[in-house]
């Protein structure tokens, strides 16, 4: 990857000290950034990176001392994110208090700790050498971690926490130093007060961890914030909270989780638990965190890092935050910022996501965890993390997922840009018909020398452009780093057919299906020899003898596609048969053949793999049309099916309405009969898998179609007025009635029963002359001989019809 850029700083930011009339304006200085974005180095930028916490396995909360730097392994960490595209970590400090700062035999603290200063000047240093920015936590929960340390250190962290005296020495003794020996240094994004300060309250706090009051820390947030703005003016301050419960003062609908926590198997519950315990250091029972999410599922949320609330328990007018700062794992999917965006959390500060693991999470693929929280509006987000990788596939999915925010959001995540960087070059539309235009656009670092196709341009601008064949242009730059960007607009040259399908692609006896075109512009084009436009869409009804149809466009070129419709009876008709086909997760990497259309495509040896995490997945389809479903068939591939299943069925994708539940699915061919229920989408929510992973190698659905309106058939005028027998005839639950008007008429379709009681209204509206298909949908009654009676101007014609279930 090429450098990301020069920076315009030296060895220190801008920082203007001798106007003593600043101090009185901090209380008012406003930074001018969105509120879904960071201000840094000059920049309004998306933090995009991961986590160091620690260096190594080794040295927690031994980075500032008493050792000296890991120059080699920071090195390798901060050159492999920035080379990846990433532009900030996280690195803790003092963490649990046993290395730094130092504490007196009274338990107050004397000063940062002997190399605790010069240590942090390294790393800051190494950090700017490799053009990545850190963001500083000061204090974590590991401080009153009672496995970790013995009763004086715990009741000295304590006395840090809830006694003021205390407090003020570590910030009159430790913090201010620290701020001051590094003031303006620009790899510091931001300083963080503490890291999950909940899981040591008497409120939120875990077992295993001593607990303070919740209101100690809004004190102790404001008082070490208020230090940091007052000794670093122009400092960035915030804090992470463990959740959004302590974040927001908006309530969630739904608070309580352990109910589908506790329902899942002892595997599962424990795997969750190993993961909490792995990221705190603590060693919970799944009893103990079950319990712990109960109690805290009942607290109200509160936002105790508002202005008004950290002023108001310590006092001091600038101890406030910048931006916030929100962790979260699946544990308590109530406040997960990847189905909630940014917004709905009623926050009025940017917000960044700290820490989340790199995997599948809440129906959101691992590869588009940060990608959703940038679209949604969150501030940044810090992968967890290097010292806990792993040997998953973890690192690799955040190195491309850095990479990926880099090459598409360069602009929003680059830091201390050169001239020449280019961060956006593309053309919208980029493939157009003959004769029409499309959008070139450009943006530049300003102050590049830039040129389209060896022209002089601006750094930021756009040109419309109407190519008459596919060309190719190029973006050059020169600055600081020389750059080049090339895209190509494809001209679709006159006599190309860009759609020809049918809709359905098979038909029941009588059904009609739509032929859709589009072929482009200054085309001559014919359909089974008739002159048509170059878009339409036609109404047919194929038969076994009339159901090929070729469509034949001329122009620059020549194309021809020819159609067959497969017409069988209604009920042996493979409604899915080209439905589109989306899934939860494709994993061409254990599969590269894996597709989601090999569900539909006929062939029983094409097949789709899902990934194996997460358990739950799901395959949708869509039917394109609505039909009353009746029979499924799944044939599972490679003994990779599901234990337990749902399926479903709808009309929006919005109501849902379940049509089998499978407890004890048994793999191979399996067929779901007696099914009663309509929709064009039919979803499959995968819930267990036999092994690993879940594969399909074909499903078919049987049914009838159900009407949403009238269909009006092509073919001329009627000769006569007619009333055809419903086809089929037993049926269940759907059949298909056709009539034809010779002019245009009031029109009344009407069902009674045996008793000569009306029981549905197909038709009452006025209709113009023509073939007409009616389906009616006899679901919600029960089996027996019913009539059917059209009236239309003085015509009036009955016929019998039979509900067989």
């Amino acid at each position: 990857m090429k450098s990301f850029g020069k920076s315009g700083f030296g060895n220190v930011r801008c920082i203007i000290i001798g106007c003593l009339m600043l101090i009185s304006l901090i209380g008012t200085l406003q930074f001018s950034y969105s509120q879904s974005r960071i201000p840094y180095a000059g920049r309004n930028i998306f933090i995009s990176g991961i986590n160091i916490a620690w260096s190594s396995g080794g040295n927690f909360a031994r980075d500032l001392g008493p050792g000296p730097v890991d120059i080699a392994t920071f090195t390798t960490i901060f050159e492999t994110v920035h080379e990846n595209g990433g532009n900030v970590l996280r690195l803790w400090l003092h963490i649990n208090g046993t290395q730094t700062p130092i504490f007196d035999a009274n338990g107050f603290v004397t000063g940062p700790g002997p190399v605790a200063i010069q240590n942090l000047t390294q790393i800051l240093d190494l950090a700017q050498t490799n053009n990545v920015g850190l963001i500083l936590s000061l204090w974590s929960h590991d401080m009153l971690n009672q496995s970790e340390m013995d009763t004086a250190k715990l009741h000295r962290n304590a006395r840090l926490l809830t006694d003021t005296a205390y407090t003020n020495a570590y910030i009159r003794n430790a913090l201010i130093p620290m701020v001051s020996a590094v003031a303006g240094h620009p790899a510091i994004v931001a300083w963080e007060i503490f890291n999950e300060p909940e899981g040591i309250t008497n409120e939120f706090g875990w077992a295993g961890r001593d607990h303070v009051p919740m209101s100690c820390i809004p004190r102790c947030v404001n008082l070490m914030a208020g230090a940091i703005h007052r000794t670093d003016p122009y400092a960035l301050v915030t804090s992470a909270a463990n959740r959004f419960q302590t974040l927001t003062d908006v309530n969630p609908i739904a608070k309580i989780v352990t109910p589908s926590l506790r329902r899942q198997s002892a595997e599962q519950q424990t795997k969750m638990v190993n993961e909490f315990n792995a990221r705190h250091r603590l060693n919970l029972t799944v009893e103990q965190y079950l319990n712990y999410l109960d109690r805290t599922a009942t607290l109200a949320n509160i936002n105790y890092y508002r202005d008004d609330v950290l002023i108001a328990a310590g006092g001091d007018n600038l101890g406030t935050l910048d931006f916030y700062q929100v962790h979260y794992y699946s544990d308590s999917p109530t406040y997960s910022p990847f189905t909630h965006p940014f917004s709905y959390w009623g926050l009025n500060k940017p917000t960044i996501l700290g820490e989340f693991a790199m995997q599948a999470t809440d129906g959101v693929k691992s590869l588009n965890l940060i990608p959703t929280l940038y679209q949604t509006g969150y501030a940044g987000a810090l992968v967890w993390s290097w010292t806990d990788f792993g040997g998953g596939s973890a690192a690799a999915d955040t190195w491309t997922s850095l990479k990926y925010m880099f090459d598409n959001h360069k602009r929003d995540v680059i830091i201390n840009p050169g001239t020449g960087n280019i961060y956006a070059f593309y053309a919208n539309p980029s493939t157009i018909q003959k004769t029409d235009s499309t959008q070139i656009v450009w943006d530049v670092e300003l102050g590049s020398d830039v040129k389209l196709d060896g022209n002089s341009v601006s750094e930021n601008d756009s040109i419309k452009i109407a190519p008459l064949v596919t060309t190719t242009y190029m973006l050059t730059t020169y600055g600081d780093v020389n750059d080049t960007a090339s895209i190509t607009v494809t001209v679709l040259p006159s006599g190309r057919i860009m759609i020809f399908k049918a809709v359905p692609s098979q038909v029941g006896i009588g059904e009609n299906a739509d032929l859709i075109w589009q072929v482009v512009k200054g085309s001559t084009v014919t359909l089974n020899g008739n002159s048509v436009p170059i878009i339409d869409t036609l109404v047919i009804y194929p038969d076994s003898e009339h159901n090929t149809y070729t469509l034949i466009a001329q122009g620059d070129e020549r194309d021809s596609i020819t159609i067959t419709i497969p017409v069988s009876p209604p009920d042996q008709v493979n409604r899915a048969g080209g439905a589109v086909v989306t899934v939860s997760s494709n994993d061409i990497a254990a599969y590269a053949l894996s597709q989601p259309q090999n569900i539909v495509d006929g062939d029983s040896i094409t097949r789709w793999q899902a990934e194996a995490a997460p358990v739950q997945q799901w395959v949708q389809l869509d039917l394109e049309r609505t039909y009353s479903i009746n029979t499924i068939i799944i044939h599972w591939a490679n003994n990779a099916y599901a234990t337990q299943y749902m399926v479903k069925v709808s009309n929006d994708l919005s109501q849902w309405s379940t049509i089998r539940t499978v407890t004890s699915g048994k793999g191979g061919t399996e067929t779901l009969s007696k099914l009663t229920g309509s929709g064009r989408y039919v979803k499959f929510t995968l819930l267990a898998p036999k092994s690993g992973a879940y594969s399909i190698a074909e499903i078919s659905i049987y049914g009838l179609p159900v009407a949403t309106d009238i269909e009006i058939a092509n073919g001329g005028l009627p000769t006569s007025y007619s009333l055809s027998q419903n086809y089929p005839n037993p049926f269940n639950p759907t059949t298909g009635i056709n009539f034809s008007l010779i002019k245009a008429s009031n029109v009344k379709l009407t069902v009674y029963n045996i008793l000569g009681e009306k029981v549905a209204s197909l038709v009452d509206k006025y209709l113009d002359a023509g073939f007409y298909t009616v389906w009616f949908n006899a679901s919600a009654m029960a089996s027996g001989v019913y009539f059917y009676r059209l009236e239309a101007g003085d015509f009036k014609s009955n016929k019998k019809m039979i509900l067989l279930k």
